[in-house]
């Protein structure tokens, strides 16, 4: 089983800048996650939802995980969205933010073809067991219209493929199941602010 590694804090999923021709714009890329750093978060995610990665090629994709590795090396933990509806190409990314340095990844749950919960499981245990870096999975029915249930969570955290979840529900039962679910070292970041204040109690 892999060594659990603990999270904290708050960590940002960032925008990703690009310029009038649609390329990813490094040096201001480089600045916006410095700002962040400076302004003290506790780690940064590229390469997510909010930073457009369903609309970037795999190289665009490789980019950001590497602009975001450099500004954060040494300073604050990057966690790289490696998400992807097929499970063949979620790992190559996977593999390319472990080899490039990233502190994690979080893998958005796939939803089309629309999965059942096995093929969920599945998913999840494939890229876990092709890289030793943590692995989070991602969910967010509202975007996505896939979910992934409390208990598919908890095998999968019991069985040691992932670490954590970034939880994007508006139903904070969904999340409250997924903490009493699961134990020990298990992390979930709330990932939806309206309901940021009833996740810390």
């Amino acid at each position: 089983m892999k060594k659990v590694r603990k999270f904290e804090g708050i960590v940002p999923p960032t925008v990703t800048v690009f310029d009038s021709e649609g390329e990813i714009d490094k040096e201001k890329m480089e600045r916006f996650l410095q700002h962040l750093i400076d302004e003290g978060v506790h780690g940064l995610f590229v390469a997510g939802s909010t930073g457009e990665a369903s609309l970037m090629s795999q190289e665009q994709r490789k980019e950001i995980i590497d602009i975001g590795v450099e500004v954060a090396r040494g300073k604050v933990p990057l966690f790289a969205g490696t998400g992807h509806n097929s499970t063949r190409i979620t790992i190559e990314l996977t593999k390319y933010a472990e080899k490039a340095g990233a502190d994690a990844v979080i893998v958005h749950t796939p939803h089309y073809p629309r999965p059942i919960q096995e093929s969920i499981y599945q998913h999840y245990k494939a890229v876990a067991e092709a890289v030793s870096i943590p692995v989070w999975a991602y969910t967010w029915p509202d975007q996505y219209g896939v979910d992934i249930e409390p208990e598919t969570v908890a095998r999968l955290a019991k069985d040691g493929h992932i670490q954590g979840i970034k939880d994007s529900h508006l139903d904070i039962d969904h999340t409250a199941e997924i903490l009493r679910l699961t134990e020990g070292d298990f992390i979930v970041f709330g990932g939806e602010d309206t309901v940021i204040f009833p996740l810390l109690c």
